[in-house]
Order: C-alpha cells, then structure tokens, then sequence
C-alpha cells in the first residue's frame, strides 16, 4: 500500500486559534473587499449539515469605538488579515469538536439578503488518501 504523505495540499483560508486569534487570507480578504477596521461576523445556519458564512458587518471607516472581530492587516501594506474574538473563536471550536484551532477553506462568495456579501467557509476533516498497488 501507498500511502500519501500529504493527503491534502490546499492551505486553510480562516483559522481559528484557541486564544481567539482569526486568520484571514488575502484570498478571503480579497474576495470580501476588506480593508483595515471592518467588522466581520460568522453566520451559521441551522440545518443538520451545519454551513458557515463570513461576512461584513460595517465598514471600517464608518465605526467608531470598540468592537471584538475587528480586523486589520498583519504587514501594515499587504492583504493578510487578523482579528479577534474569544467567544466567536470558542463558539466555532465547540462546533468542529476540537481545542486548539480549526481551519475553513473559502468556498464561493455569493449575496445572501439579510447578510449582504458573504463567502461560505468549509470544513472538512482531511482523510488518509491510500493508493493501492500490486507487486510484480
């Protein structure tokens, strides 16, 4: 049996720390127009197969005081994006049943009427992949 070193190459798009720390990529960032001091929420639904989606709250320039998941860039310059909540980050990591962090890949981005601009986040728990071969 072949087993594959790294089952999965693609990198997580938003992980979520035990601390309360939020990664963004500049692949979401992009994808949501996100610039310093913009107020990001996570929407959940209630279905059986539960499905996440990030979106904008305000806009950055038009908040004034303090907000948890306020985000802002990590260089100053570039497009990768950090913010924090504890609660929101505790919420998520009781839900995927872990305690130390999980990772969402960016699904697509789509208009949902009470949200507005959303980009739906999936998590999948990555499996072994085992490739079969004969001996000669």
């Amino acid at each position: 049996m072949i087993r594959s070193i790294l089952p999965v190459t693609r990198c997580g798009d938003v992980t979520i720390h035990a601390d309360g720390r939020i990664d963004l990529s500049a692949h979401v960032s992009d994808k949501l127009h996100l610039s310093d001091g913009d107020i990001l929420n996570i929407a959940v639904t209630d279905d059986a197969v539960k499905e996440y989606y990030l979106y904008v709250v305000h806009c950055g320039r038009e908040v004034m005081g303090r907000h948890a998941c306020r985000c802002h860039s990590v260089k100053g310059h570039g497009r990768y994006m950090r913010m924090y909540s504890k609660r929101l980050a505790d919420y998520l990591l009781r839900e995927v049943r872990t305690t130390e962090k999980v990772t969402f890949r960016a699904g697509e981005t789509m208009e949902i009427a009470p949200l507005g601009l959303v980009v739906s986040l999936v998590h999948s728990i990555p499996t072994n992949i085992h490739l079969r071969y004969e001996k000669l």
